[in-house]
């Protein structure tokens, strides 16, 4: 009896040990799948990152202190900053030293790399707050729960080894993105946790190499360039099972068609983290043509009777319950029995609508919002809140005009720049003479990332529809000759026609043109004074979803 219980015991102690290792071996599963991307949808992992600090007053990728307080505001939970070491050893939040980003952001170009007080020193668009580290972890002291994506164009691990030594509080908030393989052994010794790897520095890479060391090593993720090169790689390692965030990606419908494709999440600096997932509210315009649910739509003239025209739809009722062709027509609900039961009601800025309401609204973005309330009572009760819409009240003197959408479409609504009238401009500009100014007159003017630009001195948007608007972009393919590319609209309707490529501005000249070098320096720096001045004015239209 005793040899049998003895035997009995060490079957047990077996079985306990096989046990222990299952859970031992699931416990390891779990958590590299969770690494990598198998995911469960109690998952609280952020469908957006907030590019380069997130976009504030209009402006994207500032890395500046405000954008990161907007973000955190807006909800973002991880936020991606780029930074780099000073000459004095210390860590700032910004992009590069050279002179295409601190020309551009901060109206300086530095001789040599600067100390940390002369960084500290400068305005980011002369509007915004220069970064430490320092004052990095002041926010983050504030926000337990968000965390920081870094990005070092430099060397990172040196960067990642002095945030580990002098600041070992902090490294559990931040998620280093590594740019080759052989960094990750040196990141993970140093005691992050989570790791991502973004490609956009591999020149080259076998996928096959390139899952199994994903897989591996149990990353947090991996992020891809948006072009074409890289989008398949990225599906493939999708489908896969690891977790992809592609990088930027600013267009609504652009970050829905990844997600469909299996893509996690985006970096980006307009879509707030909420956009991607599913509406629940109850209330929401249809749209008068297609039947929908409205996303967008501009409407004129008797501006109060064309938003209550527009249809409503309650979720909860199955039924279109207000608007034109909605039964009753007054936008009433009743009971079965006939009696009054609810209303709908719409807010403007958190006041009932009307029309002297919406005449009194300056110009710009206001909220809108539709409710359904209990009626009969002094103390009126709401019932179901709607979908938050905006109202952008526009357009030229005498032809005001309304634009509403929704939340997830406000960047729809930028506009970044109040350009200034070309002759205006110029007049300011004395370095160039008469017939320099007269010639410029008479070209189509434009610049890298903006969407304004001048057709004979008339001032003109790019755009690829009636809502989104597009911008020239700097060419900088290794290898390329570096200028600025116009959409290719323009360029179909200009070609044959001699231009000046002049840092980041372009110049179609008029037919015939004859100019020396000297001529042509003189008239791009020209162009660069009428695009480059941080003192225009600006309209507080941006996407407000930040």
């Amino acid at each position: 009896m005793e040899q049998y219980s003895e035997e009995a015991k060490r079957f047990r102690i077996k079985i306990d040990i096989a046990v222990a290792v299952t859970i031992i071996f699931l416990c390891a599963a779990a958590f590299c799948s969770y690494s990598y991307g198998l995911l469960s949808d109690e998952e609280d992992v952020p469908r957006v990152i907030a590019h380069g600090g997130g976009m504030v007053c209009g402006y994207e990728t500032t890395n500046s202190l405000e954008a990161v307080k907007q973000s955190i505001a807006a909800g973002y939970t991880m936020i991606e900053l780029d930074m780099l070491l000073t000459a004095d050893e210390k860590i700032v939040v910004v992009h590069d030293f050279g002179p295409g980003w601190t020309k551009k952001y901060l109206g300086v170009s530095f001789q040599e790399r600067p100390t940390e007080e002369e960084f500290l020193q400068q305005s980011i668009c002369e509007n915004f707050t220069a970064m430490s580290f320092d004052m990095l972890t002041e926010v983050l002291d504030e926000h337990p729960d968000v965390r920081i994506v870094t990005d070092c164009k430099e060397d990172a691990g040196e960067l990642l080894s002095k945030i580990a030594r002098e600041y070992p509080d902090y490294v559990c908030q931040i998620v280093p993105q590594i740019y080759y393989y052989y960094q990750y052994e040196q990141v993970a010794r140093m005691g992050y946790q989570d790791i991502i790897l973004t490609l956009y520095s591999m020149n080259y890479w076998n996928y096959e190499r390139l899952l199994s060391f994903v897989q591996e090593n149990g990353l947090f993720a991996v992020t891809v360039g948006i072009d074409s090169a890289n989008e398949e790689i990225a599906y493939r390692l999708a489908e896969d099972g690891v977790r992809v965030y592609m990088h930027p990606v600013n267009n609504f419908e652009k970050a829905v068609f990844l997600l469909e494709r299996g893509i996690y999440g985006v970096y980006s600096s307009v879509l707030a983290p909420d956009e991607l997932s599913d509406d629940e509210r109850n209330l929401y315009f249809l749209d008068p043509i297609s039947g929908k649910r409205l996303e967008d739509v501009t409407l004129s003239a008797s501006l109060e009777e064309k938003i209550k025209e527009l249809s409503i739809y309650d979720r909860i009722s199955g039924r279109v319950i207000a608007g034109a062709g909605s039964i009753p027509e007054t936008g009433n609900i009743f009971t079965e029995e006939g009696s009054e039961a609810a209303k709908v009601l719409y807010f403007v800025n958190g006041m009932q609508m009307s029309q002297q309401c919406l005449d009194s609204l300056p110009d710009g973005i206001h909220t809108l919002v539709i409710r359904l309330t209990e009626s009969g009572s002094k103390n009126t009760q709401c019932i179901s809140d709607g979908t938050e819409y905006l109202l952008y009240k526009g357009g030229p003197a005498g032809g005001k005009y309304l634009r509403i959408a929704e939340q997830k479409n406000g960047y729809r609504l930028c506009t970044l720049r109040k350009y200034p009238q070309l002759a205006d401009r110029l007049s300011g500009y004395s370095i160039l003479d008469a017939a320099g100014k007269a010639l410029l007159l008479r070209s189509v003017i434009m610049a890298e990332g903006e969407y304004g630009y001048y057709e004979s001195g008339e001032l003109k948007e790019f755009r690829i529809s009636k809502y989104d608007v597009i911008t020239p972009k700097y060419d900088r393919r290794p290898g390329s000759e570096t200028m600025v590319i116009a959409p290719a609209s323009v360029q179909k309707r200009y070609a044959g026609r001699d231009y000046i490529a002049y840092e980041n501005v372009l110049i179609y000249l008029p037919e015939g043109t004859k100019l020396t070098q000297q001529e042509r320096t003189d008239l791009g720096k020209a162009a660069q004074y009428i695009f480059y001045d941080w003192n225009r004015a600006k309209e507080e239209i941006y996407a407000t979803c930040i």
